[in-house]
């Protein structure tokens, strides 16, 4: 059964972010929504009905797919514990989605990163990204979440990808807003974003060396121990 018209999912270890973003999500949505925080940091303050945290110590790339898959929204978002969401823009966005014609279409909420708006200039060999992605809950499934070789960052391209490959597309919602500042609020420099450039990109890279056909099949991450055990290359994690 699903309680919710859209679930924010996040791999999320800084908790002492969280108040802004589950602050910021409430601001004149008047929709049922959830917020679903995977990640090995336990929170130290009571979380609202509304917002899931899920222990994990597997790597961030899992984290997610863990969340999407313990949210229980019609359609799946991927947030971070850095973002911070502008008034109406959840709402906006689930109005959105209920516009379009086929479930093939992913939304993309405008994002702005580090003080820019990123969202119209997000392109991966000429198909465009989609930051934030919102997806038709079943729709997700069915092109197969993320691979499992992926560490942090990357996954969602690689998605987004197969996505343009199933003759899917990427529409902006053009009135919602999500804000993160990697700058001010952690470590972008940090060993872990080290090894994303090093290795998830590469690997991103290596895909879609044909930006039309990907080289091989989905490595899909299994359910079994998906909150236990990272799988496949972990990085740091």
């Amino acid at each position: 059964m699903l309680h919710y018209e859209i679930s924010l999912c996040a791999s999320a270890v800084r908790h002492h972010l969280w108040k802004d973003l589950i602050n910021s999500a409430k601001q004149n949505n008047d929709i049922p929504y959830e917020i679903v925080l995977v990640g090995d940091v336990k929170p130290d303050f009571e979380l609202p009905n509304n917002v899931k945290y899920l222990y994990s110590p597997v790597k961030p790339a899992q984290c997610w797919e863990a969340a999407i898959r313990n949210s229980s929204g019609r359609y799946v978002s991927i947030t971070a514990d850095d973002a911070e969401y502008l008034p109406f823009s959840i709402k906006n966005m689930v109005d959105f989605m209920d516009k379009q014609e086929s479930k093939k279409t992913v939304g993309a909420f405008q994002t702005i990163e580090n003080g820019n708006l990123i969202t119209e200039s997000h392109f991966f060999k000429g198909r465009r990204m989609a930051p934030f992605f919102v997806f038709d809950r079943n729709y997700y499934f069915e092109i197969g979440g993320a691979d499992r070789r992926f560490i942090g960052g990357m996954w969602e391209n690689d998605i987004i990808m197969r996505v343009h490959e199933d003759g899917g597309s990427v529409e902006i919602c053009e009135n919602a807003f999500v804000s993160v500042d990697h700058l001010r609020k952690h470590n972008a420099t940090s060993r872990s974003c080290e090894w994303h450039w090093k290795y998830s990109w590469p690997l991103l890279e290596r895909l879609w060396e044909n930006p039309d056909k990907r080289v091989d099949e989905l490595q899909k991450i299994e359910d079994e121990n998906i909150l236990l055990f990272s799988q496949d290359e972990k990085g740091y994690w």
